[in-house]
């Protein structure tokens, strides 16, 4: 798992190489919004997976 910090929201793009390996490969994803009418002050989004296909 990892974890980028930042207080902005923003895009990120990432090139897949062309690897068969990889094809199958699961990735989620998953953001901590800051938001007062969260219980705590902060809650997670839902996850959303996305699946590597040819």
């Amino acid at each position: 798992m990892h974890k980028v910090r930042t207080a902005d929201p923003f895009r990120d793009v990432v090139y897949i190489p062309d690897v068969p390996a990889l094809i199958g490969m699961q990735f989620s994803f998953q953001a901590l919004s800051r938001s007062s009418a969260a219980p705590a002050g902060a809650a997670w989004t839902d996850a959303i997976t996305t699946t590597i296909t040819p």
